[in-house]
């Protein structure tokens, strides 16, 4: 309901009517949209004398809310209609190439026409929330091996377990052009002056106090490659990416000189969830594809 509560405010500017349209306390409404932005880390609403209006950062997460309620009506129809389509496969991840090719290989191996797919790539504090709704069975997250501490605190907050998947090392993604791209290792420091191209795909604890006016928030991949190919004051923080489309962009990776840098990835599950055969599967797969993606 969290999502359908931050659309309702968005849709009457005020908490006050977005809770008479829900039928529901304002006290709840509130104390879901504090939860909400706590496991996002970041505000989605601002007061003005206009009412409650999205933020910057609000905007985009509130329109791919939008579509995510719109496709669990739709999912809802199917089954209140007595159809035969019963079963469904619901995941979202931060993105990532072996993620892709683990899908790709789970999809073309499924046979039943009335098996219901929804597959959503987004940030990781969208993950997160997404899965402790119930909006998807299980979720794949990226965050700082240092930040787990914080994690952890909000997955118990949230009746969430995760599970990793494998830790590999944080690099900085530049223009060959860049002035990182002279240095054998990357100081945060060194960054000063440059801009950061984000999709948040690394959940981060500090997002909300961090400075947006150095950030160029992109979250396609394929764009966030022709930015950082076309920007040579900025930088991206990711994993290991592949040799060939770097080249094609002409960008390449500095490792972080900062200690504790190392990035994790895992699988997260509400508490209670039982893992269909389908979760299984796709898992499966992407056991094989992290495999190859870390040899």
């Amino acid at each position: 309901m969290h999502l359908r509560y931050a659309l309702a405010i968005e849709e009457t500017g005020s908490v006050t009517r977005a809770a008479e349209q829900m039928f529901v306390a304002q006290p709840n409404i509130s104390r879901a949209i504090r939860e909400l932005e706590a496991s996002l880390g970041m505000k989605l609403f601002q007061r003005t004398p206009l009412g409650m209006v999205a933020t910057e950062d609000g905007k985009p997460f509130l329109e791919r809310a939008r579509h995510i309620v719109q496709e669990i009506e739709s999912l809802k129809s199917v089954y209140e209609s007595g159809g035969s389509a019963r079963r469904h496969f619901a995941a979202c991840s931060h993105g990532g190439r072996y993620v892709a090719a683990a899908l790709a290989k789970f999809a073309a191996q499924q046979r039943d026409e009335n098996f219901l797919y929804h597959f959503a790539e987004t940030s990781t504090a969208s993950v997160l929330s997404g899965v402790a709704q119930g909006l998807y069975g299980l979720g794949i997250i990226r965050f700082l091996l240092r930040d787990m501490p914080k994690l952890r605190h909000l997955l118990t907050a949230h009746e969430l377990t995760v599970e990793p998947l494998f830790t590999t090392p944080l690099l900085y993604t530049v223009s060959e052009r860049s002035p990182l791209a002279e240095k054998k290792t990357v100081r945060p420091s060194d960054t000063r002056h440059l801009r950061e191209v984000t999709g948040e795909a690394i959940w981060s604890p500090e997002a909300e106090r961090q400075d947006i006016s150095r950030r160029i928030r992109v979250q396609d991949r394929d764009s966030q490659m022709l930015v950082l190919s076309r920007t040579e004051n900025a930088y991206m923080l990711s994993v290991k990416e592949d040799k060939v489309l770097l080249g094609s962009h002409k960008l390449l990776q500095r490792p972080s000189e900062e200690e504790h840098s190392a990035v994790r990835d895992a699988v997260v599950f509400r508490k209670q969830y039982v893992r269909t055969k389908q979760d299984k599967d796709f898992l499966n797969h992407l056991e094989e594809e992290i495999k190859i993606y870390t040899k």
